[in-house]
């Protein structure tokens, strides 16, 4: 049984406001961990390099959330799994949302090992304008779903 346009965005709000929030207590967190102390890395010299990785990823990430979002295939294979279009909009919103999540926990990382907490706000930024960039696209997916 396939739920309602109004269940799916009710759902999809709540997990928008959930990983809006999220970055904050990945900022909040190495805050009172690392209080005027020195990251949790042995060797600190392994941080530009992890840097260097997780911007990588990053990258591979953007382009994956882009091909999520935006192609029509894979919207329609994604309704097809899912036997309900609203459904199928809220699949690919949600991988797009989880997957730029990852961002702010890239800068988690790298904020407790460095002690720096500008990996963490840079990061968190970056996931900020992907969550609302994601929640943008979603909206216009359910605004083409014909209603019945």
């Amino acid at each position: 049984m396939a739920a309602s346009g109004k269940s799916v965005e009710w759902t999809a709000n709540l997990l928008w406001t959930i990983l809006m929030i999220a970055p904050v207590l990945y900022l909040a967190l190495p805050a009172a961990v690392l209080l005027g102390h020195q990251g949790l890395a042995r060797d600190q010299s392994i941080i530009p390099n992890l840097f260097l990785g997780f911007l990588a990823v990053s990258a591979v990430n953007v382009v994956l959330v882009y091909y999520t979002q935006t192609s029509a295939g894979f919207m329609s294979r994604m309704t097809r799994i899912s036997l309900s279009r609203d459904r199928g909009a809220f699949q690919v919103f949600s991988l797009g949302m989880i997957i730029v999540e990852t961002f702010s926990i890239y800068g988690l990382v790298l904020t407790l090992l460095s002690g720096s907490l500008f990996y963490g706000f840079g990061f968190s930024i970056a996931a900020w304008t992907g969550l609302v960039l994601v929640r943008i696209r979603f909206k216009q997916n359910m605004a083409d779903i014909p209603k019945k």
